[in-house]
């Protein structure tokens, strides 16, 4: 393959190198699928299971999870208070589309993409039976299929089969409320909060952190006319007081949405989410899309502007029989280039695809 440009010569090695253990990293190229966790958090989550076993402290775990919601906040640069701690993006979206009202008049519509992956699509089918019409469409018939009575649209911004970026400021100037499934995305590209009104990321693909943990971020000026469904203790203005009876009123911030914390995956998440920080979100995502950028160019392959490449026509099997983790979606090889990879692993998705 080509030699790198000198501005792509520090993919040669990966920011990140010394935090993962370099003998499950090299050829991994599905963290589109599942993110491989640092050693830190792995050493956090068998601290926890110790916890667990001799002296569990609940309250320190919740604490934890303040920590989750802090640090999650900062990478995505959205206010704490704005942030409700989810178990999975689809969660989110299924709340979404439960607190929506009925169709409050003849055409309102939801408009969704037709690929769109199962998750971040199948909680707003129902919405058919409240009186909205659904509109499924093709990427290239988005624009034209959002108008002045659609309601909500809801999309990935990154697709997960083959690493599409939707832009955001093509369905501006309408009124819809705009849900984003940024699984796919935080951690690789910048999130356009200002165009978003709910965003749900899951964190254990591009985040690192254990499955089971996730976030909803739901700004103020959305928050008041969203009901939360599954409300719990935590929706309370002070929610470590007396956890019996009515609440005279929800907290005003994004808790009112919070579900209940996974305990011992808390430990975990904070120690990967803190090493992000560390390393710099934005270094890691220009990282993780230059060396797809150089496996696309390698490949004679348009970039995606994301870290997922999607290879049409290559041998799945051939490809994970030359030592390569990957998953094949749609039919097609995707690769998807995580913050421990580097420059050997484009050789070796470039050879294992010729």
């Amino acid at each position: 393959m080509t030699p790198p440009s000198p501005e792509r010569g520090s993919l040669a090695q990966s920011p990140a190198a010394a935090a993962f253990a370099a003998a499950a990293t090299r050829g991994y190229l599905n963290t589109a699928s599942v993110g491989l966790p640092p050693d830190a958090a792995v050493e956090a989550g068998r601290r926890a299971l110790v916890e667990w076993q001799e002296a569990p402290d609940w309250l320190a775990w919740e604490a934890v999870g303040e920590e989750c919601r802090g640090a999650f906040a900062t990478l995505v640069g959205a206010a704490s208070s704005d942030v409700a701690l989810v178990g999975a993006a689809h969660v989110a979206a299924g709340m979404l589309a439960a607190a929506l009202p009925e169709a409050p008049r003849t055409g309102a519509n939801v408009v969704a993409l037709r690929d769109e992956h199962q998750s971040a699509l199948w909680p707003f089918l129902a919405l058919e039976a409240r009186g909205y019409e659904l509109r499924l469409v093709g990427r290239d018939e988005l624009v034209a299929a959002v108008d002045d009575r659609t309601a909500l649209v809801a999309l990935s911004l990154v697709q997960s089969a083959d690493g599409a970026l939707i832009d955001l400021a093509a369905i501006d100037g309408h009124d819809a409320l705009v849900y984003v499934d940024g699984t796919q995305a935080v951690g690789v590209v910048d999130v356009p909060l200002e165009r978003i009104d709910v965003l749900a990321v899951s964190a254990y693909k591009w985040l690192h952190c254990p499955r089971g943990i996730a976030f909803m971020v739901v700004p103020e000026r959305r928050r008041r006319s969203l009901d939360p469904v599954l409300a719990s203790w935590k929706a309370a203005p002070e929610p470590w007081g007396d956890p019996y009876g009515p609440p005279r009123a929800l907290t005003d911030d994004a808790r009112r949405f919070d579900l209940s914390l996974p305990w011992l995956l808390a430990p975990a998440a904070v120690a990967s989410l803190k090493l992000l920080a560390e390393i710099g979100i934005g270094r890691v995502g220009e990282h993780c899309r230059g060396l797809a950028a150089t496996c696309a160019e390698a490949l004679d392959l348009a970039p995606t502007g994301t870290s997922i490449l999607s290879v049409p026509g290559a041998d799945g099997d051939r490809v994970r029989a030359a030592g390569l983790r990957c998953s094949v979606r749609g039919g097609q090889v995707r690769f998807a280039f995580g913050v421990y990879n580097d420059l050997e692993d484009v050789e070796a998705a470039v050879a294992g695809v010729r």
